[in-house]
């Protein structure tokens, strides 16, 4: 089953890259290794959007005990967040 959360829960990231991606975070009180970055993508609405004006760099990565998720940094907020998990 997929959990999601469309504004996302925050995360702890321990580092990120050189290409702005976490090389570690924190979540449920596990702190998670990244094996491998999947995809990365941004998006930025106007704002005269519905929602309200956001801008997001996601990131979709593999940890090293397999979980898959999607994380994004709010630029907005100045903060990560989980977005999905796979399971």
């Amino acid at each position: 089953m997929t959990k999601s959360w469309a504004e996302g829960l925050p995360v702890r990231v321990e580092a990120v890259d050189a290409q702005g991606v976490p090389s570690a975070f924190g979540w449920q009180g596990q702190t998670h290794a990244v094996e491998r970055l999947l995809q990365r993508w941004e998006v930025e609405t106007d704002w005269w959007a519905e929602e309200g004006p956001a801008r997001r760099s996601y990131v979709a990565l593999i940890t090293r005990t397999g979980l898959l998720c999607v994380l994004f940094f709010d630029f907005d907020a100045g903060e990560w967040r989980i977005a999905r998990v796979y399971d």
